[in-house]
């Protein structure tokens, strides 16, 4: 009983992870997405292929600041021919 509680809660973890579209291992490459707050309006700042662990540490600095910081999964980027292909079929 206790080891398929066990399972469970891994399983619950897993799909937690699943839904906020983050990997678990600190290399992970991820896309930090940062905004700030300037005098000439909010601005956004995309950086790619961030290690999970630098992005954490960036996020967590970035919201004591009072700035809004949030890191995903980086995608693998799509070819040209993909986009011309998406972009046909909408």
């Amino acid at each position: 009983m206790e080891l398929e509680l066990e399972n469970r809660a891994e399983t619950e973890k897993d799909r937690y992870v699943e839904d906020l579209g983050r990997s678990l291992s600190p290399e992970a490459p991820m896309n930090l997405l940062l905004r700030f707050e300037t005098a000439s309006g909010p601005r956004t700042v995309i950086a790619c292929s961030v290690p999970r662990q630098v992005a954490q540490e960036i996020a967590d600095v970035m919201v004591k600041c009072g700035q809004h910081a949030d890191f995903i999964d980086r995608c693998a980027p799509l070819s040209v021919a993909d986009r011309l292909m998406i972009k046909n079929l909408h």
